[in-house]
């Protein structure tokens, strides 16, 4: 009888083993890794540290800012995606941390910007995300001492419906591209009402969803008629404006 059951036992660990590896591939084939040009750029630019925590792009040390940027993928994008972002962040004087998280997924690492943030002490902060990861930025932003966040970025995201930031006291800019066909509009708009009344909604000519990265194109997106590092400018130039 014990063996029997033992037997049952090793069965159910199979399967369960099976329906996590299954799970895993299905999640790795429905990823969107950095691209080559995103890499390289990383590699090149000898500064860049690969922290446990996160991706570190130091600020350019003759236009350095007070502040600091923390950004969180988006979900199933690979951090690395953002390189190119971030180096124009850093150049423009922005220290700058792409965030890791497990499985490339923010939701599961819900916490990171805060620990980050509290690891290094840092102040000031910016707190970014990029769809999914504007969600969890946002939230993070109600969680951290006063004064800590000095604004919050979001790119093709929103709150969710459990995070009002209607009373929030530091600035929010909320950019969208004109050709993403990702976003949901209605829930994008409803979002809108959980946001203070002075953000900043901008509208990027030609841009879409996956422009915000370096990831290529992103199933059911609108086709972009800029290129990414040009919608990407346009992000470090609002942020150069508001901390200028």
């Amino acid at each position: 009888m014990r063996k029997k059951y033992q037997k049952i036992l090793l069965s159910l660990l199979i399967i369960l083993a099976l329906i996590i590896g299954g799970g895993l591939a299905f999640l790795k084939s429905q990823a969107y890794p950095a691209n080559q040009e995103s890499l390289q750029q990383i590699t090149a630019a000898k500064q860049v540290q690969n922290q446990d925590q996160a991706f570190y792009f130091p600020a350019n040390p003759d236009k350095k800012r007070l502040q600091t940027v923390v950004f969180y993928n988006g979900a199933l994008v690979d951090s690395q995606a953002y390189g190119q972002l971030a180096l124009q962040l850093a150049q423009a004087g922005f220290d700058t941390y792409l965030l890791k998280t497990n499985l490339d997924l923010p939701i599961l690492e819900s916490q990171a910007a805060i620990k980050l943030i509290e690891d290094k002490h840092l102040s000031q902060v910016i707190l970014a995300g990029h769809s999914l990861g504007g969600v969890m930025a946002a939230q993070n932003s109600l969680s951290l001492k006063k004064g800590t966040v000095a604004g919050l970025l979001l790119l093709a995201a929103y709150p969710s419906h459990k995070t009002n930031l209607a009373q929030a006291q530091f600035p929010v800019w909320s950019l969208v591209g004109d050709q993403d066909l990702i976003i949901k509009k209605d829930a994008y708009e409803d979002g809108k009402h959980r946001l203070p009344k002075n953000t900043s909604y901008i509208r990027i000519k030609g841009g879409n969803h996956a422009g915000f990265g370096n990831y290529g194109p992103q199933k059911g997106d609108g086709q972009a008629t800029i290129t990414p590092k040009v919608q990407q400018e346009q992000v470090v130039k609002i942020l150069s404006q508001a901390f200028d």
